[in-house]
């Protein structure tokens, strides 16, 4: 690692508040692998353009992309997902998990047929799920482009005794700096891993480089070298020019070990397909994905379940308030000068879109919610203009709708766990204590607006019981926070009184109690 030493002291101490542990320069960036110490967890990755050093921002737009598609894409664990954006001299910083290599390492393993069928496997789900997300086209599928955390690192015992030990690796996509650029004649790519139709634009044509790249990523993976050659002994990628792996791509043989098991002859047979110079002719990742679970469960049926089970916890808690999760990843992008902007004007038009369904519609209602909620939170203290008014308009709805139905509203709404798995699983909180943070959000945003007028106003205070509640449990709050511990403990009593009966409720009251009572003995 050589750096300038002033620049290195600066970025621990400032901005990465970490030791940099490693520093990687490549043709898709500059990398710091920064220890946290204490922080968990204990390493991450800040990705940047390779020049940052130079101080410059010549390139800074296309890795603006690169982390816009990257938020996009992001919220499930296939999928390299920033934690968040920090900014220096005007350009970005992405920090994103720390992996422990890419597939690149694993290929100089030399997996066996089990290993390499699961990573395919993982591979194909990955890119279902960006696909899934909006990445149409990723365009640079490559060995290093695909990431993995060795799991056997963060759980003990991990995997278990009965599957094959290549579950230990969890397969991730990364890099998405030209994903989708196809749509702007850009045909990307890395020319050992290029598809015959991203060497010239050809609209009339079909485009579907992924599969083929990732048939010569596997290719690798299965044999140890690349198909455009016999043996490891030349790297294509190093040593051929781009128009001799061009004349390759469009119609070279596609050489492939001698299989040396019927699962291996369908793993080459398939591999085949995927290396068809033909675009049409190349299965879809969806039908990959089926052939080698169908390989994995004649090999070894436990991992196969074991491998399942972990794409169903992946899905469920990518699924779990995936608008709410949608939204946060987004509100990452305000760290971009740049994409504010474009940030207020999507959020303006989702939430104009929600406003005009059906309000009674408890989903559509929270919908409004959540959206009005972060774009606020993307006007930076400056609503004015269509925004203040959608967010007045959208405020007004919820107000109104819960002084119609609050009850329809519970805990579990706003509040959730992932129930994976599970028939019950534990609530987060009480429901008046949800019903009381979406109402008065809301309220809380009109009187910022200067929009809540007196009949509203009116409205609410002569609401029934449930909001009565919601009223008071705002109050005792206040005095919670503020530390008068009786009044607070009063105005919950209160509160408990008129609204519906909950365990939750009853347990936090307790909880008060037993807090206002310690205070009061402390404080004599």
């Amino acid at each position: 690692m050589d750096m300038d030493e002033n620049l290195k002291e600066y970025l621990e101490s400032c901005l990465f508040k970490g030791r940099i542990v490693d520093r990687r320069k490549g043709r898709g960036g500059l990398v710091y692998i920064v220890e946290q110490g204490n922080i968990s967890p204990s390493r991450v990755a800040y990705k940047t353009i390779k020049e940052f050093e130079c101080n410059t921002t010549e390139h800074v737009d296309g890795f603006i992309r690169e982390t816009h598609n990257w938020v996009e894409f992001s919220g499930h664990y296939s999928i390299i997902s920033p934690h968040f954006i920090k900014m220096y001299q005007g350009v970005p910083l992405v920090c994103m998990p720390y992996c422990d290599g890419d597939l690149r390492g694993l290929i100089k393993l030399k997996p066996d047929i089990i290993a390499v069928i699961n990573i395919a496997l993982q591979v194909m789900k990955g890119m279902m799920v960006a696909i899934s997300r909006g990445m149409e086209y990723h365009q640079d599928i490559k060995p290093e482009n695909i990431l993995y955390s060795d799991l056997s690192r963060i759980f003990h015992d991990f995997p278990p005794s009965h599957v094959d030990p290549s579950v230990r690796y969890s397969v991730k996509i990364a890099d998405f700096g030209v994903a989708n650029a196809w749509f702007n004649d850009y045909l990307g790519g890395t020319n050992a891993y290029k598809a015959p139709e991203q060497y010239v634009v050809d609209k009339a044509r079909s485009f579907a480089p992924d599969i083929f790249a990732v048939g010569v990523v596997i290719s690798e993976l299965y044999q140890g070298y690349h198909p455009a050659v016999q043996s490891s002994d030349i790297d294509p990628g190093k040593k051929w020019k781009g128009s001799k792996l061009k004349r390759w791509a469009q119609g070279g043989v596609r050489n492939f070990a001698e299989p040396q098991s019927s699962t291996a002859k369908a793993l080459v047979e398939l591999l085949g397909e995927m290396l068809s110079a033909d675009p049409n002719a190349r299965p879809s990742f969806a039908r990959c994905y089926e052939r080698l679970a169908e390989m994995l469960k004649g090999l070894s049926p436990t991992t196969l379940e074991q491998m399942e089970l972990l794409f169903d916890y992946y899905d469920c808690n990518a699924n779990h308030k995936s608008l709410e999760s949608g939204l946060h990843a987004m509100l990452k992008l305000l760290a971009i000068p740049s994409k504010r902007e474009f940030l207020r004007d999507k959020l303006s038009n989702d939430l104009s879109l929600c406003l005009r369904k059906d309000l009674g519609n408890l989903e559509n209602l929270f919908e409004v919610h959540f959206i009005a909620n972060a774009l606020q939170e993307a006007c930076i203290g400056k609503v004015e203009g269509v925004q203040r008014e959608l967010l007045v308009e959208a405020s007004r709805a919820v107000v109104l709708f819960f002084l119609s139905s609050c009850e329809l509203i519970t805990c579990g709404d706003l509040w959730s766990t992932p129930a994976f798995k599970e028939f019950n699983p534990v609530k987060l909180g009480s429901d008046l204590e949800a019903r009381t943070d979406i109402l008065f959000t809301s309220i809380d945003r009109l009187v910022y607006l200067n929009s809540y007028d007196q009949e509203l106003r009116r409205q609410v205070e002569s609401g029934g019981s449930q909001i009565q509640a919601c009223i008071l449990m705002k109050k005792a709050s206040g005095e919670w926070v503020a530390q008068r511990w009786s009044n607070a403990l009063s105005l919950l009593g209160q509160a408990r009184l008129l609204a519906t009966p909950e365990p939750e409720l009853e347990k936090l009251y307790k909880t008060w109690q037993s807090m206002e009572k310690y205070c009061s003995e402390w404080g004599s």
